[in-house]
């Protein structure tokens, strides 16, 4: 069993990093994509997911390798799966805490923002 979790944890942490960055990086990011380059609204999150999957499969390999080393882990598609499913749990989880402590209740990524597709951030007093 602890060969088992211990195959979980790469993919957990995969997830919970790959996740954050979107979660907390996206928005700013996607502004300065949208001032400073040509993307489009499907270039944009294609490029933005890329370079978040890419930084958190760098770290969960990097860990999975150790781990490697030191333990014969188990190694399955099933459990990879439940791990980046673990992880996208807890990262919710985290959210939710983080809004409550904030004292906000909705969530407000991507509203106000490049609503008729034309590559400029739309203005949020003209917009309603």
């Amino acid at each position: 069993m602890k060969l088992v979790l211990l195959g979980l944890l790469s993919m957990v942490i995969f997830s919970v990093i790959d996740s954050f960055i979107f979660l907390f990086v996206e928005e700013s990011v996607d502004d300065f994509l949208i001032k400073k380059t040509p993307l489009d609204h499907i270039s944009r999150p294609l490029l933005l997911s890329g370079f978040s999957a890419s930084v958190a499969i760098l770290c969960a390999s990097s860990i999975e390798h150790k781990l490697i080393e030191k333990f014969n882990i188990v190694k399955h598609p099933v459990i990879d799966s439940i791990g980046i499913i673990i992880g996208t749990i807890i990262v919710i989880s985290c959210y939710e805490i983080y809004k409550l402590n904030e004292g906000r209740h909705e969530v407000t990524t991507r509203q106000n923002r490049d609503k008729n597709k034309d590559n400029v951030i739309d203005d949020v007093s003209h917009s309603q």
